[in-house]
């Protein structure tokens, strides 16, 4: 540990006797002690020695030179590793991580019309067009389809909505009555007597 002379030169003090953590320091032209830097694991911020946490809020762990390795549960750094950001500042998110990537990845949604799409939670018929009923897997965060709108039906892979196909293919309509004790049905353009 650093120590420096008094004011008037008579005794030496310890620097962390002053303030608190600091290794090195000196008086300046005013008599003002000042901290140089600091003991291990403390940084050096407008003259005190701070701990990481203390630094930078939510910060779990730092490096030598006081930049953020990693924050906080509901909390992802940020590209500089200056500070700890929350979640619920991406829309619709609440836990997330950051990976490293530009972007933080949400991992779960604040509310249960959130799907994750693209590390982003997003309504139902954004993850996919014109879904209107979404299921997600919460291991893989595959997201499946079981009903659409626009008059639009769900394709044989759940994965998407398209248009529905002709009458004249597989989709019949079938219009059935009873008239005078027989029933009529009637159904791609043909009527059948039952």
């Amino acid at each position: 540990m650093g120590s420096f002379r008094n004011s008037n030169g008579s005794e030496c003090t310890l620097c962390n006797s002053q303030i608190g953590a600091c290794a090195s320091c000196a008086l300046d032209n005013s008599s003002t002690l000042i901290c140089s830097s600091c003991a291990d694991p403390y940084f050096l911020v407008n003259n005190s020695c701070l701990t990481c946490e203390q630094k930078i809020s939510n910060c779990t762990s730092c490096n030598n030179s006081g930049v953020c390795l990693s924050c906080s549960s509901g909390y992802f750094l940020s590209n500089d590793g200056l500070a700890c950001l929350p979640c619920s500042s991406i829309s619709g998110c609440n836990s997330c991580v950051n990976d490293g990537a530009d972007l933080p990845s949400c991992r779960s949604c604040n509310d249960t019309t959130l799907y994750i799409k693209d590390n982003l939670c997003v309504g139902c018929s954004a993850a996919i067009g014109d879904c209107n009923c979404c299921e997600q897997n919460a291991i893989t965060l595959a997201i499946t389809c079981s009903c659409c709108l626009n008059n639009k039906v769900v394709s044989s892979d759940n994965l998407s909505c398209k248009d529905a196909e002709s009458s004249s293919s597989k989709t019949a309509i079938i219009v059935a009555s009873v008239v005078g004790g027989t029933v009529l049905l009637l159904g791609a353009g043909n009527l059948h007597l039952i």
